[in-house]
């Protein structure tokens, strides 16, 4: 999700979570108990600075998925003009 933010456990539980996983799934799922996953969602929030899982949503939809959108542009762009593309490179 935002690798120099979140560590490798947040970005899952969170990625698990837009999926439509619920916190006692993700527990079973990754094998924490949901106390764990309960902090994850803490920290998350907290490094995110967001109250909620509708803000989850809303910052995931703002900065992630519009980054790869940009990417997935890029890359059209680039395969148009015959041109093989970094997606990993600055895309703004």
């Amino acid at each position: 999700m935002h690798p120099h933010i979140l560590t490798k456990t947040e970005d899952q539980v969170i990625r698990l979570k837009l999926q439509g996983f619920s916190r006692k799934e993700i527990a079973a799922l990754t094998f924490r108990s949901t106390g764990t996953i309960q902090r994850h969602f803490q920290n998350v929030y907290e490094k995110l600075n967001i109250q909620n899982e509708i803000e989850l949503y809303n910052w995931y939809a703002e900065n992630i998925l519009d980054i790869n959108i940009r990417k997935m542009l890029k890359v059209a762009v680039c395969m148009t003009h015959g041109v093989i593309a970094d997606v990993n490179q600055s895309v703004e």
